[in-house]
């Protein structure tokens, strides 16, 4: 079992890997390109859609990197409600440039499964 976030291998009865929380996957991801850069691919302030999000591309094997899930339930009433910017509280999916295609292509068809 491979993790698709940092790059870790687990034997096969574990799921989720023990150094970063990300669902893994059973084939090794392709590695990431020196200097290949990191690019944005999705944006959320929802606490509850951002492991859905980690969870598809980790399962198609697209190595990601999420920056701002560390402030995701800070305020329980999600944004302040005030005319407060979702993107100061959202958290920021990035994934190497060489990927990008494929990471919006999963992401569209979630957003399709989910009516989003």
């Amino acid at each position: 079992m491979w993790c698709t976030n940092c790059g870790g291998e687990f034997v096969e009865d574990i799921v989720m890997c023990p150094d970063c929380s990300t669902p893994l996957v059973s084939q090794e991801p392709e590695p990431v390109a020196d200097g290949d850069e990191f690019v944005q691919v999705f944006q959320t302030a929802d606490a509850s859609l951002l492991p859905v999000v980690k969870s598809v591309l980790s399962g198609a094997g697209i190595p990601h990197i999420v920056q701002g899930d560390e402030a995701q339930g800070l305020y329980p009433f999600g944004s302040l409600g005030g005319g407060s910017d979702d993107r100061l509280l959202g958290a920021v999916v990035l994934v190497p440039a060489s990927r990008r295609e494929a990471a919006e292509a999963v992401l569209d068809e979630l957003d399709e499964t989910t009516g989003g």
